[in-house]
């Protein structure tokens, strides 16, 4: 008979590899998105779309190192504490599995929020320097003197008008103070051009990128995730689930579903039931 023994030394020392490798992966993904915390902002929708990307671009992490911890536990299935590490890291994947669910409507929300953010923010900046612009543009023209000009200016936190250009003739001054509020607002909307937001067909395929990752990752989770109380990974009790939702009644509350091999064998046994023991005439 084959000495296999050292086949088995070999294995247990690359679980034990593999498990020191799993929980080295793992700490590079939770110090990832720790980093991302910071500053922290939990009520700007820039933060949480910060903190959402973290989390999705870095998962990769994550779900290495739990594969690897799931191979340490069966390479080296006589370590205990090797067990006790899968199961107590599957039940946190079940959070994981959920949470990257969840996050769908959070990112979506964030995203949307945050465009029509800045879209305000920038309307509204907008709106107060032609505001501002059409007041100074009224007390350039009713304004009479030169030091009633440069007060009406001074009012409204407009541009300082020096001794020299108060000693200009005032229409000329009014030209010149037409002139530069055009050129602002010219460069403003130069500026805003520059700072256009993202297209909306570019946000809208981000959004589906998002949402679609999330369902991939979830389920990947899902696969390497278990409950306490449970026999199987979270993924086939996701993939049971439609088809308890297709049983009746009885069968839901007895917990399973007959399957068609098992409802014949049912139907046999019922005919051969009654040929053996006839009804007896009326």
């Amino acid at each position: 008979m084959y000495d296999l023994s050292f086949l088995v030394e070999r294995f247990e020392g690359l679980g034990l590899i593999f498990g020191s490798a799993g929980i080295a992966t793992l700490a590079i993904y939770v110090i990832a998105v720790g980093a991302s915390l910071y500053p922290v902002s939990l009520l700007q929708s820039e933060w949480q779309v910060r903190f959402a990307t973290s989390l999705i671009n870095n998962s990769g992490f994550a779900i290495v190192g739990l594969c690897l911890v799931h191979l340490a536990a069966v390479f080296a299935s006589e370590y205990p504490s090797l067990q006790r590490r899968r199961d107590r890291l599957a039940q946190w994947a079940v959070l994981a599995a959920y949470g990257f669910l969840l996050l769908i409507p959070l990112q979506l929300h964030a995203v949307w929020q945050d465009r029509a953010i800045q879209l305000a923010t920038q309307t509204a900046q907008q709106n107060d320097l032609q505001r501002k612009i059409s007041l100074m543009r009224q007390v350039v023209s009713s304004a009479t003197t030169a030091p009633e000009l440069r007060q009406g200016l001074q009012t409204l936190q407009g541009p300082n008008l020096t001794d020299k250009d108060l000693a200009q003739p005032l229409p000329q001054l009014r030209r010149q103070l037409m002139a530069s509020f055009d050129l602002v607002l010219k460069e403003n909307n130069s500026n805003s051009r520059n700072r256009r937001l993202p297209p909306l067909n570019l946000l809208v395929r981000d959004s589906i990128k998002v949402t679609l990752s999330c369902i991939a990752l979830a389920f990947c989770f899902a696969a390497l995730a278990q409950k306490s109380r449970s026999t199987v990974p979270l993924l086939v009790e996701w993939q049971s689930f439609p088809k308890g939702l297709m049983m009746g009644p009885r069968e839901r509350s007895s917990g399973r579903r007959h399957t068609m091999e098992e409802t014949m064998a049912e139907m046999i046994d019922e005919m051969s039931d009654a040929e053996d023991n006839p009804r007896s005439p009326r």
